[in-house]
């Protein structure tokens, strides 16, 4: 152990790996993290300036419940612009209106 001391004040549910989440994608627009398992759109193509996809999670735009959960549609884009502004205007056009270039992902 590098930091015995430090690692004996963790709370038990932080020593256990089961207690962590590994996230590797963040919601470009609401920047909330997109755990594994949880549904999400990305762009069809690689379009963010860093060459990698856009992500947006499904809570985002009111698919709070797996059972809210569908494709996007222009309604959605609706609210996606309305609820985060600065970040459509920063995003690829196609991208808010367009639904047909987002994937739904909600399979794991």
């Amino acid at each position: 152990q590098t930091y015995p001391n430090q690692f004996s004040r963790l709370p038990d549910e932080l020593l256990l790996s089961s207690g962590w989440r590994r996230i590797s994608k963040y919601c470009h627009f609401s920047n909330k993290p997109i755990p594994d398992g949880v549904p999400f759109f990305h762009s069809k193509q690689r379009i963010h300036p860093q060459g990698g996809y856009y992500f947006l999670l499904a809570a985002a735009v009111g698919m709070v419940r797996p059972i809210d959960v569908e494709p996007l549609t222009m309604d959605t884009l609706i609210v996606l612009q309305t609820d985060y502004p600065s970040q459509c205007d920063n995003a690829p056009e196609p991208l808010i209106s367009d639904p047909s270039i987002w994937i739904l992902v909600d399979k794991f």
